[in-house]
């Protein structure tokens, strides 16, 4: 049987007969289909919820306290709910125990500090913003009905307007932030509730003693049920950075010697301002006083992001254009690895004394050899002036050298200057502003001294005997050993009456634990009954999330874009198609059709001439009234670079930087000598949607550039200006890239026929190109098939034990 195409398979069975293969019948395409988006839908949902439950249990595993504080979250919660569950506890508060749950909802911090700035915050604001709203509302009550709303208006404006604007005030925003809210919140409730409740004192006290219910639930959980202390949070943080900042260091510099194969830069967590906020509310814990001082951590912090700026700014260096000579940098590489090793070393003590609150005994040395180094890289430095005047030709022994020598342009050893210039101020910072504070921290804190400096005090005054270095040195051994002795004894003791009384200790211990053990299991139970409906809810809020995620913020055209994406600042564009785009650009406006050709983006450059020395003065970049096209030809004609400024005048920023810098007196008349300035304003017909074509180039406004034109076909970025930039700064930036682009520009003196020929040239050899590409191919396939052929080998013989298929083309003819 033929299928709708006309072609017919059958085969030959072995006893000669022939047997038609019919198709099979296929399933309705539409049910398929749906079935297949079903199962994909029901595939990636699962998925979902099996990486977002994922993420949670890792997130669990790497840090156990957070599981532990959803844990006490939901104690207190449970705990606060009893006065709705229980009669007698509801008859006492009343609808008024809703209060108490929504302040463990609401006050409940991951740290014991944070809990307990918010609840003492809440009660005395509650307690204080009651007494004032009930001292209120007793004087306009008895001042008479007439006169009451207008003074209770008058106070809730006065108060309420005070104490938002304490709420600018630093120390009250530091520390009593949260309470200025909520003496708000409960003013406005209790003097606008006054006002229609007849027993305002009776709510006011319910609703009081309801809040301070609820904070004390969350305080004693939160300090009795696995505690999380800010104040050992940030003491733990800030050795940790230091740590982070110390192998950076060594990283960075390992890496810019070609010796590094890690990554140098590690973020720096910087929350130490709030954990020393909420460390300030903590009683004392551990080995923290309630008096500490948090404030050296601050300062601490401080000094380590300064330093943090520096490693940046040598990251910056690993990744610049100019590459120093090796000879150069074998010359200072082993003093700035000894400067780096030597940094490192400090910072990693200095670490040590915060972490374990004992001063070092060898700070004082460290510095030293930091010292000792700075001072080796810089005699190295100011012999590196020698090794940039190399002899040109040297002449045999016997003969006189030649006078000529190659003087090596200082442009190319400026990144190597910068670097060691850049571990220099690291290391003076370490100095002046890392030991200092903390030592500052010693001090205050009163940390231990070092086990070291501790020698034995002989206040023997008969019997005193003067011996040599030699002999005090060998009395000391002996003395420690003798304390080592005494202390091992003393640990034998020990250990013999924790033997004797293991055996209580045991059973005292599988006492204790005995309730622990219920509790465990009865919670694996109730675990394991809300599996489920985690998995349900995480499903939920999933498809949720990936709602949210898939709508996207749609901008108002005339909203003026300040920043556009970033890309490479050297790039340069080798079609005549973008050329063309940055030329002739879509019109925006409703009222235009078509593009913007050369002639009306020449006389939109005219017009924004006119605009810019009508509001700027005559005293400015002498911009070229002509097209962009035609600014380009100028600039190749005269063999110069090209500066373009986009000017946005609705930009915030755009006024101080045409009068400071595009109008100053010395920048203008560089530019003028030296460049081909055209300007173009983004306000203009089409001037936005330029400005978005060049979004590969541009990153915010004020923005300048300086380009230069290869050839026709190409344009080379050379430099970009973003922002506002002082006019030295610029002077400075474009005195170097003309210094360094001057090559370049007498490259580009080619003969126009030349550039032309060239042009023409490059699509017949790209055409020549293809075509051989082609030859190649079909070379390769009639290889491929010849092979095929070969290994399917001789068609075997008729017989019975062979099967032959005959094929049936649309035409009618048979072949097999």
């Amino acid at each position: 049987m033929a299928n709708k195409n006309g072609v017919e398979w059958s085969i030959r069975l072995g006893d000669g007969s022939s047997m038609v293969l019919e198709p099979e019948s296929k399933p309705k395409y539409g049910v398929m289909r749906l079935w297949d988006c079903l199962k994909g839908l029901v595939v990636r949902f699962v998925m979902r919820v099996w990486m977002f439950l994922k993420k949670a249990w890792d997130l669990g595993v790497d840090d156990p306290r957070k599981f532990f504080h959803s844990l006490k979250v939901g104690i207190a919660l449970m705990a606060v709910s009893l006065f709705y569950y229980m009669r007698p506890l509801y008859d006492g508060v009343g609808s008024s125990a809703i209060w108490a749950v929504m302040t463990v909802v609401v006050v409940f911090e991951y740290t014991v500090g944070g809990t307990l700035y918010k609840c003492l915050n809440r009660i005395c604001a509650t307690f204080l913003a009651g007494f004032l709203a009930l001292g209120i509302h007793w004087i306009a009550s008895h001042l008479g009905h007439q006169f009451e709303p207008y003074i209770m208006g008058i106070s809730l404006f006065l108060l309420a307007a005070a104490a938002t604007f304490s709420r600018f005030i630093p120390v009250v925003k530091a520390r009593f932030d949260y309470g200025c809210m909520i003496f708000i919140l409960t003013y406005s409730l209790v003097s606008v509730s006054g006002y229609r409740v007849d027993d305002l004192l009776r709510v006011a006290h319910e609703r009081l003693s309801t809040i301070i219910i609820g904070t004390c639930l969350c305080i004693i959980t939160s300090m009795l049920v696995f505690p999380v202390w800010a104040g050992l949070e940030l003491h733990l943080l800030i050795p940790r950075n230091m740590d982070k900042i110390a192998k950076s260091l060594d990283c960075c510099v390992a890496d810019y010697f070609g010796h590094g194969d890690e990554e140098s830069k590690k973020n720096l967590q910087g929350s130490e301002e709030s954990m020393a906020n909420f460390a300030r509310w903590e009683p004392a814990h551990g080995r923290f006083n309630f008096r500490h001082p948090w404030k050296n951590y601050l300062k601490i912090g401080m000094s380590s992001r300064s330093c943090a700026y520096c490693i940046e700014t040598l990251t910056s260096c690993l990744a610049s254009k100019n590459q120093v000579p090796e000879s150069i940098k074998k010359h200072l590489e082993s003093a700035c690895m000894n400067l780096s090793t030597s940094s490192s070393n400090v910072i990693k003590e200095l670490a040590q004394v915060v972490s374990t609150m004992t001063r070092s005994a060898k700070i004082n040395m460290e510095v030293e050899d930091m010292k000792n180094a700075v001072l080796l890289l810089k005699n190295d430095l100011k012999s590196l002036p020698d090794l940039l005047i190399q002899p040109h030709d040297v002449m045999e022994k016997n003969v006189e050298a030649s006078s000529e020598v190659t003087i090596m342009p200082l442009i190319e050893v400026m990144p190597l200057v910068s670097f060691a210039s850049l571990l220099i101020e690291m290391a003076s910072r370490i100095e002046e502003d890392m030991v200092k504070t903390v030592e500052e921290l010693a001090k205050s804190a009163k940390f231990k001294q070092p086990e070291d400096e501790v020698k034995p005090k002989h206040n023997q005054t008969s019997n005193k005997i003067n011996v040599s270095d030699d002999e005090n040195m060998t009395v000391l051994q002996r003395y420690k050993r003798n304390m080592s002795d005494v202390v091992t004894g003393k640990a034998q003791r020990s250990g013999l009456i924790a033997r004797g009384g293991s055996a209580l200790l045991r059973l005292a211990w599988k006492l204790f634990m005995l309730p622990l053990s219920i509790t465990g299991g009865i919670l694996r139970l109730v675990t394991g009954s809300i599996r489920l409906f985690f998995w349900v809810a995480a499903g939920l809020l999933s498809y949720s999330l990936t709602m949210i995620g898939l709508t996207r913020h749609q901008e108002s055209p005339s909203s003026f874009p300040d920043t556009i994406s970033v890309s490479a600042a050297s790039e340069v564009i080798d079609s005549s198609s973008e050329i063309e785009n940055l030329c002739t650009t879509e019109s925006t406006t409703p009222c235009s059709t078509g593009s913007i050709t050369e002639s009306t983006m020449g006389s939109e450059a005219i017009d924004f001439l006119s605009e810019f020395e009508m509001q700027y003065g005559k005293m400015h970049v002498n911009f070229v009234p002509e097209s962009f096209m035609d600014a380009v030809k100028r600039s190749r004609r005269e063999f110069k670079l090209m500066f373009v400024y986009l000017h946005a005048p609705d930009h915030p920023d755009t006024l101080s930087f045409c009068k400071e810098t595009l109008c100053s007196e010395t920048l203008s008349a560089f530019v003028n000598e030296n460049f081909v300035a055209w300007g173009y304003s983004v306000a203009a017909n089409g001037g936005l949607k330029m400005s978005k074509k060049l979004k590969k180039f541009t990153c915010r406004f004020p923005f300048c550039a300086v380009i230069m034109a290869m050839t026709v076909q190409s344009i080379f970025l050379v430099q970009q200006f973003e922002g506002i930039v002082s006019p030295e700064e610029m002077l400075a930036e474009l005195q170097t890239v003309v210094n360094e682009s001057t090559a370049a520009l007498v490259a580009t003196r080619l003969d126009p026929d030349e550039q032309d020929a060239t042009y023409r040239s490059a699509p017949e050899a790209d055409k020549a190109k293809e075509d051989q590409n082609q030859l190649e191919k079909e070379g390769e396939s009639a290889n491929r098939f010849e092979e095929k052929v070969l290994s399917i080998g001789p068609e075997p013989e008729k017989g019975p034990g062979v099967t032959q298929v005959l094929v049936r083309l649309p035409n009618g003819e048979r072949k097999g």
